[in-house]
């Protein structure tokens, strides 16, 4: 003897949840790091440049100093004991 079965009607589907704002949050957060990161590298870069430069003028300015005799002129006039030519 065969029962008759009915056939069962498609149930109602589960809504997935939706991962994107999860996804959007880590995101968020990688970019901000990232910009952090960017901001840090940029300034760190900068001071070094700078430093540099103002050494390479300070040089510069230390040597046309001792062409025109500045730094004797003041060695002297500081200590009358050591003459000129110890620079």
């Amino acid at each position: 003897m065969s029962a008759k079965t009915t056939p069962q009607k498609p149930g109602r589907k589960k809504a997935k949840s939706d991962p994107a704002p999860a996804h959007t949050a880590s995101t968020l957060a990688v970019a901000g790091q990232n910009l952090i990161n960017m901001v840090v590298v940029s300034a760190t870069s900068g001071t070094v440049l700078l430093a540099l430069l103002a050494a390479r003028h300070f040089e510069a300015l230390y040597s046309r100093m001792r062409g025109y005799g500045i730094l004797q002129r003041v060695q002297c006039s500081i200590d009358p004991r050591y003459p000129a030519t110890h620079f």
